[in-house]
């Protein structure tokens, strides 16, 4: 796959709910010893990250994070495709993120 999915997360208002859901459903193991609380999903070797967390608002959702080579390019070609770009790209110390 050229532009792998690298991670996921599930969001909502109500974190908990969320991981006894997946944690039953899909026996899913949550690790929330991290700065926000967020269930990260205990991921084995060659299993994508993901996680699920809490949001104070909003009707949540799940989102999807893929590797690209190129972002500019990436982005552009959603915005050709009919994407709207809701958070500009965004460069952190190891990676660099737009919505």
């Amino acid at each position: 796959m050229s532009n792998p999915v690298i991670g996921f997360e599930v969001m909502g208002q109500d974190a908990d709910k969320f991981s006894n859901f997946y944690g039953q459903l899909l026996g899913w193991k949550f690790n929330t010893e991290n700065p926000v609380n967020d269930g990260m999903v205990d991921a084995g070797a060659g299993e994508i990250a993901g996680g699920v967390g809490q949001l104070d608002e909003g009707p949540g959702g799940a989102t999807f994070y893929t590797k690209v080579s190129d972002l500019e390019a990436a982005v552009a070609l959603a915005e050709n495709l009919g994407a709207s770009v809701r958070m500009p790209i965004t460069d952190l110390p190891d990676t660099r993120l737009v919505s």
